[in-house]
């Protein structure tokens, strides 16, 4: 069976890898702070709603 997929060399893959999970840490902080700014904000009252009447 023959594939079309091109392969890369280990240390080439190590540094995407490196640079995804970057990526994917500096997001998280991003959403982390987005979260926790909204936290006092009125779109957290409806979720409460939503938990009291057992949603």
């Amino acid at each position: 069976m023959h594939s079309n997929q091109t392969i890369f060399s280990k240390e080439a893959c190590e540094k995407k890898l490196n640079e995804l999970m970057e990526l994917v840490e500096q997001i998280e902080q991003q959403w982390e702070f987005k979260t926790n700014k909204e936290t006092q904000s009125h779109h957290w009252s409806v979720n409460d709603i939503y938990k009291k009447e057992g949603a």
